[in-house]
């Protein structure tokens, strides 16, 4: 089975959200760490926030990352430019 045949399989999920401190400044302690996973893939992110905030900052992430999924790729012709009206 191919790579990208395995990924498309799998839809993005928010593994975990934990408590950080500051990836810049340890004193900072309103942040957290998430994990995603994608079957064999994962993202490591943080943010900063209360965890409600931050839960659903990083809900629409994975919704986002999931509509992705689903866009066929392939060629679009787009014109640009006025149309003619035909008489």
């Amino acid at each position: 089975m191919r790579a990208a045949e395995t990924a498309q399989d799998h839809p993005y999920v928010l593994a975990s959200i934990s408590q950080t401190t500051s990836p810049m400044n340890p004193d900072e302690l309103d942040w957290h760490r998430y994990i995603i996973n994608q079957g064999r893939n994962q993202i490591v992110g943080y943010r900063r926030g209360n965890p409600d905030s931050v839960r659903q900052e990083v809900d629409g992430i994975v919704v986002q990352l999931n509509a992705r999924r689903t866009v066929k790729s392939g060629r679009k012709h787009i014109t640009i430019g006025t149309t003619q009206k035909k008489s």
